[in-house]
């Protein structure tokens, strides 16, 4: 039986990606594993969806915490034979920490790397972490938990059921682990599904309209307060942004900049039922990870956002280029392999947007129709959950948290 594992709640894309999977074999049956109150749990049958009620934090919690999960995930798993995907390590740690906890060897496991750090997990210090608060500085110190990950993930790349979304991230994962994971083993993430054509506005404006599209989270907002200060110091513009997290800190940054009113607004969250007609009042979009392909499904040429490791603003308005003009797979996750200075400017780019705005649609669509294919991505992924082999995994040490990380992971989650 195929088992879906996926207690994250912030994963975006990674929460449709594993709905996708499970609705492709519905019929065959499965099962989904996920967190209490969960977006999956939401758009699942109840009857195939089991919910755990606890802490899904696995590498934060104590061994008597950790024993009550893998008892649940007993009570949820009948006995047989399994196949497991999951989308970010700590879950597959909570999977392998299960099968060692049981005494069983060998795992039929495809992971899915979603992020460019996702093989860092629980690499940071506490001293790494407010570096990075503080001084926007990366570290991942923890050189243990680094080699834990490190040979499990070789040892999945081996039998061939480790799966990069794309080239940013297998670069990235090679350059840290040293696994070699070929670039044949790429599947980007299978979205689109849309046959429209380039929607030019028909209104009356006297301003190229640029929107963004996604969440306003911590890795994202440099790209979200970049686009703000091109349009501060160019008179043609406005930008919408149609997103929420941190709110507060756009609103704030917009009253800093001291721009006329009506030149840069934040929507705030559009349900997905009216991204349609919203979307069809811009001239181009500007975002990063499935966001892109949402925007060009929907008529826009797009431009791609950089998402920032350490969240520190940049020194001047940059992107990544249009949606075609990407490498296999990647949206906006250039800077955790590469340098800023590579990268075009948004000035120039939006040049170009203004001037061949149909032909760069054109681009873009047969780039996401070809890379982000639906039917054909999820095919892949159903070819590697059929043929890879099974790992050993009684002998892979677990990463560990000590006592003072937990409890300061704890008493963050209780404020």
């Amino acid at each position: 039986m195929n088992v879906f594992i996926n207690f994250n709640e912030y994963l975006g894309g990674g929460e449709t990606l594993l709905i996708r999977l499970f609705e492709s074999i519905s019929s065959e049956g499965g099962l989904v594993l996920t967190s209490k109150g969960s977006y999956i749990a939401s758009k699942l049958q109840p009857s195939r969806v089991y919910e755990f009620p606890g802490d899904y934090s696995f590498g934060y919690l104590n061994q008597d915490e950790k024993i009550d999960f893998y008892n649940w995930m007993d009570s949820v798993l009948a006995d047989g034979s399994h196949k497991f995907v999951t989308f970010c390590l700590r879950d597959l740690w909570l999977l392998i920490g299960y099968y060692k906890f049981k005494g069983v060897n060998e795992l039929k496991v495809m992971h899915l790397l979603l992020h460019p750090l996702d093989h860092l997990y629980l690499s940071q210090s506490l001293v790494d972490k407010l570096r990075v608060k503080l001084l926007s500085q990366e570290g991942y110190s923890l050189i243990k938990n680094r080699q834990h990950n490190s040979a499990m993930l070789k040892r999945l790349t081996k039998v061939n059921s480790l799966i990069p979304m794309n080239l940013n991230v297998l670069q990235r994962l090679n350059r840290d682990t040293g696994a070699n994971l070929d670039s044949s083993m790429i599947i980007p993430l299978p979205v689109i599904e849309s046959d429209l054509n380039y929607r030019p506005i028909h209104e009356s404006t006297k301003l190229f309209r640029i929107v963004w599209l996604g969440r306003i989270v911590d890795f994202k907002i440099p790209a979200i307060l970049s686009m703000i200060d091109f349009v501060s110091n160019n008179a043609g513009y406005q930008y919408d942004i149609i997103g929420y997290g941190y709110e507060d800190v756009v609103n704030d940054y917009i009253s800093f900049k001291n721009i006329p009113a009506g030149r840069v607004n934040l929507i705030g969250k559009v349900p997905h039922d009216q991204l349609d007609s919203q979307l069809s009042s811009y001239h181009v979009g500007y975002g990063m990870g499935t966001s892109v392909i949402e925007m060009v499904g929907r008529g826009l040429p797009t431009i791609v956002a950089l998402a920032k490791p350490n969240f520190k603003q940049f020194k001047q308005p940059i992107c990544a280029g249009f949606v075609h003009e990407q490498k296999y797979g990647n949206v906006g996750d250039d800077l955790y392999v590469n340098s800023e200075n590579d990268c075009p400017l948004i000035a120039d780019t939006l040049t170009r947007a203004q001037k061949t705005p149909k032909e760069i649609y054109d681009l873009d669509f047969l780039s996401i129709n070809k890379v982000f294919n639906l039917e054909d991505n999820i095919s892949k992924y159903f070819e590697v959950m059929n043929s890879c082999d099974a790992v050993n995994v009684l002998d892979l040490k677990l990463p560990e948290v000590g006592f003072m990380k937990r409890v300061v992971n704890k008493w963050l989650v209780r404020k």
